[in-house]
């Protein structure tokens, strides 16, 4: 029933509609679950790196990867 509600203010997008969706990711641990996702994926790419030569590229690549998962918005 909280999910249909959500996805109908969504839907209709009703006022307060961010305040909403956020809360709803924080109770289901949305947000936490993503960002650990975020950050496997970050290893994993960066891992992938590895068959590059270390230089200025590999090394913007690699901070792009911290940089996706750590920046706010």
């Amino acid at each position: 029933a909280e999910a249909e509600a959500l996805r109908s203010a969504i839907r209709d997008a009703e006022p307060g509609l961010g305040r909403r969706v956020l809360a709803a990711l924080e109770k289901t641990q949305s947000l936490a679950y993503a960002r650990r996702r975020a950050e496997e994926i970050a290893r994993t790419a960066r891992h992938d790196l590895d068959c590059l030569p270390r230089g200025e590229c590999r090394a913007i690549l690699e901070a792009m990867t911290d940089w996706s998962i750590k920046r706010e918005k």
